[in-house]
């Protein structure tokens, strides 16, 4: 989620766990039961789409962005809604670790 920390820190901490879960309950119905979806540290998570070619993968992420995007907070405190950046690294067996395919998404944002 873009803007995380602000909310956070600028709202109760109640509503930046319910946007979390609201997100999270958003992308979980929207990924294939093979994707696996998890958080990543304090501010990132992460999406492994097995079997999938990278053009169908950004296709997939696209809209799950969107789909993010669409969500709707109000009457909550807060914005009335959150956006999220998303960037794609593919495993080709080229890379050396797992950090160097974060390092690679984390530049395509």
């Amino acid at each position: 989620m873009d803007h995380f920390k602000y909310v956070n820190d600028t709202f109760l901490a109640t509503t930046s766990v319910t946007r979390c879960q609201e997100v999270t309950r958003t992308i979980q119905a929207n990924i294939r039961e093979v994707d696996v979806f998890g958080r990543l540290g304090a501010r990132n998570s992460v999406q492994i789409l097995p079997g999938v070619q990278p053009c169908h993968a950004a296709e997939m992420l696209n809209r799950l962005r969107m789909v993010i995007n669409q969500l709707d907070f109000r009457p909550h405190q807060g914005p009335a809604s959150v956006s999220a950046s998303i960037g794609m690294a593919t495993f080709t067996g080229d890379h050396a670790s797992f950090d160097s395919l974060l390092e690679q998404a984390d530049r395509r944002l």
